[in-house]
C-alpha cells in the first residue's frame, strides 16, 4: 500500500498476516467422571504406558442430599 493515498495507507497499510499451527500426537486425555486424588499419583519411574499411579484416583461418591442431583457431590477433598 505504499502507493496509496496517505489516508488509505494509514487505515489499511502496515498489516502483517501470520499463522500459528500446533500439531499434537496421541489422543486427548479425557476424564468422563469427577475424580478425586487420594495421595500422590507420581510414579518414581513412569513408563510410556503408565505416567502416573491410576490407583490414586477415585470417583466422587454419589450425593445423598435430596436437594442435590445424585451425580453432584460437594467436594470435600482439599
Amino acid at each position: 500500500m505504499s502507493g496509496a493515498p496517505k489516508g488509505v495507507d494509514l487505515v489499511l497499510g502496515g498489516w502483517t498476516f501470520t499463522t500459528i499451527t500446533r500439531l499434537y500426537s496421541g489422543r486427548p486425555l479425557f476424564f468422563n467422571q469427577n475424580l478425586i486424588v487420594d495421595g500422590n499419583p507420581k510414579l518414581d519411574k513412569p513408563t510410556q504406558g503408565q505416567w502416573f499411579d491410576t490407583s490414586k484416583f477415585h470417583a466422587l461418591p454419589t450425593s445423598t442430599d435430596p436437594n442435590l442431583p445424585p451425580n453432584l457431590h460437594k467436594r470435600d477433598n482439599p
